[in-house]
Formats: C-alpha cells, structure tokens, sequence
C-alpha cells in the first residue's frame, strides 16, 4: 500500500501537520486536545491514501496525541529532537518555525527507513516513571545544597535553613519511594521486572527502580537495551585521515547511564570476578574510566538477561559474586 509522508510539529496548544501529495506540501493547523484530534483525523480522511506519519518528541505535549494515532490505526514515528534537528539540516532546511518544521519531518517520513513507534506507554507505568524521576532531581537537589553546606563564612541563618532543606528534601525522597514502591506492586509485570533487577549482585533499590521505569516495556534484544543506555562503544574512523578511539554516543538515556556508575564502583569492592575484570583491562592499557564503563556495561547487560529471560540471576561459579 502506498502512504502519503506527512510530519506533525506539536506544541503545548496546538499541533501543525504537513502532507506531502506528489512533493506538494498540504498545511493545517489543530488543537492539542481531543477536539483537535478528531479534527485532524477528518481532515485525514480528505486525501486519496492513507498517511504514514513522522513527529518529534516534545517531552508530555506529544503523549495523547501519539495515543490517539495508535488507536486509530494511523502509522507513527516518534523521532529524538536532535535526530529530528540533524536531518532537517541535512535536507537545507534552514528556518524554524511550525510550519516549516512539520515540513520537514514529513520529508523525513518520506525518505524510507520508517520505523514505527511502540505505543505509548500505559497511565500507571507513566505515573511510575514520573515519581522514579522526581525523586531523582529531589536528590539532585539535596547534593546541592550540602554542597552549599561546605562553603566558608556562612551565616548561622543561612547554615541553619540549608540543614532545614536538606532534611524536608530527605523526607520527601522517604516517602515517595515507600509511596513508589506501593504502586509499583499494583502493576505485576513492571514488580517482577523490579525483583528480577534486584536479583542481579551489585544492583540495589535505587537502580533497579530506575531501569524498571526507563527501560521500554519491550526490550527486544540485549543489545538495543545496551544501546539506549549509552555503553556500546561506537567507532570513531573515516579513511585514512582519522582513526581514533571508539567512542560512547553523546545522545542516549542518560538516567540509565548516570544510576549505573555507583554500582560499578561498588562491585571493585564486592565483587572479586569484577575487580579482576577491570584490573585485566587496565593492564591491557585501558584507562581506568573506559574500564568501569565495562563494568557498568556488563551489569546492565546482566539485568537485561535476567528481565529478557524471566528468571533470577544464577552465579555460574560458587562464590563468584558477594550479593
């Protein structure tokens, strides 16, 4: 069947779509809700085929919008905003604004490689997401503020309501993982994901809650989950001119990222099996940095395992892991 390329750019209160008939741009513009929605499936309806649709991410502002879409059987691509920037640049798109940017992205549906979006994911593991992310920045900010704590020549007022900010943030972050952890065990799958996690040596509470909410509800290969986390080296060569050091990619999941780094350095200290696998690199010539990126590598691939195959994490060796 043949599809119409159309690109959709969405904003808080509206949504600009452009379809693409025989390279001629078709403009409209709808409003963010559900009024708007059918709407723009009316309008739809007033072309010969059926469109295959490219948007950007824009953070929750998309989230209905690509509900609907699923729903009605309408094929969508959500894009990466930088990925949906690069290739518009590509294309000598060189304005900004919602018209041109839909424009652009309904060329980018045109170009093939189209690969349909996983639909959104469902109110409860949203909800759950949410949380896992605050209490991420309420911790973010509590490391602020006891940074605040070390400067010197402070007043006792200011000392005295950076400690009292300090211990409100540390109670909020108490009481939304108890209140996280309630919820997550009304959602069967995302809980088993979460003890499976748990089940892995060197991953605690607090990554495993942060892979059962960043991680897609459908994996697919290990190497994928690898690959949105940011730790599959990508190589760095071009002809003869350039040939340096395999690189991590900039863009990826950085939460993901970010929560494994503790538990790597953990495991030189709790895990003898790891311990010797990062002394090996480094005496290979690896520096100490690239070597615990391994390990945070490894760990993530271990979960992934266990959530992929089921079942708990298994020591191969007797005594290979301290959990």
């Amino acid at each position: 069947m043949e599809f119409l390329p159309a690109g959709i750019d969405v904003s808080k209160l509206w949504f600009d779509v452009v379809v693409l008939v025989a390279g001629k741009p078709y403009h409209s513009r709808f409003d963010n809700d559900g009024n708007g929605f059918e709407a723009f499936g009316t309008w739809l309806k007033s072309f010969p085929q059926p469109a295959r649709i490219c948007l950007e991410a824009t953070g929750v502002y998309h989230r209905e919008l690509v509900s609907w879409l699923w729903e009605a059987g309408i094929e969508v691509q959500v894009l990466n905003a930088y990925r949906a920037k690069q290739l518009s640049k590509g294309m000598g798109f060189q304005g900004k604004d919602d018209r041109t940017d839909a424009q652009a992205l309904a060329q980018i549906a045109g170009l093939g490689g189209f690969k349909r979006s996983e639909p959104v994911r469902n109110e409860q593991m949203e909800a759950l997401r949410e949380v896992s992310r605050r209490i991420q920045q309420l911790k973010f900010e509590i490391g602020k503020q006891r940074t605040r704590l070390k400067e010197p020549h402070l007043s006792s007022l200011t000392v005295e309501s950076l400690r009292r900010h300090v211990q409100f943030l540390l109670g909020e972050v108490d009481r939304l993982e108890r209140e996280w952890l309630q919820a997550l065990k009304l959602v069967s799958t995302a809980y088993g994901r979460y003890q499976l996690a748990l089940s892995v040596p060197q991953i605690g509470p607090i990554c495993a809650r942060v892979l059962v909410c960043e991680l897609p509800d459908e994996i697919g290969s290990i190497d994928k989950g690898i690959g949105l986390a940011g730790l599959a080296p990508k190589p760095n060569r071009s002809g003869s001119s350039l040939n340096g050091r395999d690189r991590l990619p900039f863009h990826c999941n950085k939460r993901i990222k970010a929560v494994l780094y503790m538990p790597a350095v953990q495991a030189l200290y709790r895990s003898p099996e790891l311990r010797d696998f990062y002394m090996r690199l480094v005496g290979n010539g690896k520096a100490p940095k690239v070597a615990l990126t391994a390990i945070m590598r490894k760990l993530l691939r271990r979960t992934l395992e266990v959530i992929v195959r089921g079942t708990p994490w298994e020591h191969r060796h007797k005594g290979l892991d301290n959990p």
